[in-house]
């Protein structure tokens, strides 16, 4: 899997029968880059985008300030499954079987 950066506040997640991931966190965090390791080595599903965002950068910042639940994140990494452009899990930290959990809840992944 390929992780790239958020580049815009209003940039649209899971969009075109995509799935997205959005993978929110902060400089230094350990938990953080491990989870990020992780990711780019998953090999889960190929329409699967993970987007990450530093909660603590402009962008960040106008993020929370979008999205009023996002200032309430006080742990990280916090995950949001985007489907069809809507948010339909979110969960903290970095595990596989949280996120195929998600996957299969949100129909994108057989639960098998």
């Amino acid at each position: 899997m390929h992780l790239r950066a958020m580049t815009h506040v209003d940039e649209a997640l899971g969009q075109d029968g995509r799935v997205t991931l959005l993978v929110i966190g902060r400089p230094g965090c350990d938990d953080c880059t491990e989870w990020h390791r992780a990711l780019e080595q998953w090999e889960g599903i190929p329409h699967l985008d993970i987007v990450t965002l530093n909660i603590r950068s402009d962008l960040g910042a106008a993020f929370t300030q979008a999205r009023t639940w996002a200032a309430h994140i006080a742990m990280v990494p916090f995950n949001v499954l985007y489907v069809n452009g809507e948010a339909c899990a979110h969960w903290n930290g970095g595990h596989h079987a949280a996120l195929t959990e998600h996957l299969a809840q949100a129909g994108v992944l057989s639960s098998s």
